[in-house]
């Protein structure tokens, strides 16, 4: 049997396609995961509204700092914000100090860090830069490293929320979709599906390797193996780090 023929099995035809798909994710792969910097921020969509001006009872009065009566609406804003890149954000990377910005916001109220990932060696702390934005300050931003933090400030329900700052390596921050269900269902599938794959290339190879006339494929048989296991292994990892971000973020 000629090569050609070999390769017009339909099992064949199957693997040589998912080869060259394996071999184009994985030179994808390789760009997309060579080590880099990267920020990536959530906030809870819409904020809680939590003292109704309109609609509260006149006996009831929310005063601000003892002796300002507030006027208008009051809403709880939470969120997370994590180094989801490979490397550690370091103080000297910082070109402009990393702050959160609400410019729809008439003033802060209160705010706080509810969560910390290590907080006696990363440190996040928030201080007031202005009368709507806060200052980040960190000792260590490890990769996986972050925070969850709230604040309550007055005025509209979609305060603009906006991570501002500039940092060495990092074009923009992200933002991270709070619902990774439809992420880890689409590649648990494709891991599933080459899961598949790379089992019947064991077989195949296996049952080439006891056929002598069939031994000059041995070799196409394993570069098949090895591009769709490394795709499948990126698969996993993709999994495994799309559920670790969920656990973390809002929690």
């Amino acid at each position: 049997m000629t090569f050609f023929e070999e390769v017009k099995r339909p099992f064949n035809l199957v693997t040589m396609f998912f080869t060259i798909v394996s071999l184009i994710l994985s030179i994808i792969f390789y760009y997309n995961g060579i080590r880099d910097k990267e920020i990536s921020y959530s906030i809870s969509e819409p904020t809680a509204l939590i003292f109704d001006s309109k609609n509260s009872s006149s006996s009831i009065k929310l005063i601000e700092r003892d002796s300002i009566i507030i006027t208008d609406n009051v809403y709880l804003l939470t969120g997370s914000i994590i180094n989801t890149g490979d490397l550690p954000i370091s103080k000297s990377d910082l070109r402009k100090n990393l702050s959160i910005l609400l410019p729809k916001a008439k003033r802060i109220l209160d705010y706080k860090i509810t969560k910390q990932k290590d907080p006696s060696i990363s440190k996040f702390n928030l201080s007031i830069l202005n009368k709507n934005a806060l200052k980040i300050r960190w000792n260590y931003f490890d990769p996986n490293a972050g925070f969850n933090f709230q604040i309550i400030y007055i005025g509209k329900e979609d305060p603009n929320f906006t991570l501002n700052g500039k940092v060495l390596g990092i074009e923009e921050f992200q933002k991270i979709k709070l619902d990774k269900a439809i992420d880890i269902k689409l590649y648990l599938g494709l891991a599933i599906m080459y899961l598949i794959l790379v089992a019947m290339l064991i077989w195949r190879i296996a049952k080439t390797r006891v056929n002598y006339n069939r031994k000059k494929y041995y070799i196409i048989y394993w570069v098949m193996l090895s591009t769709t296991t490394s795709v499948l292994i990126y698969l996993i990892v993709k999994v495994i780090n799309i559920q670790f971000a969920s656990t973390f973020i809002l929690k």
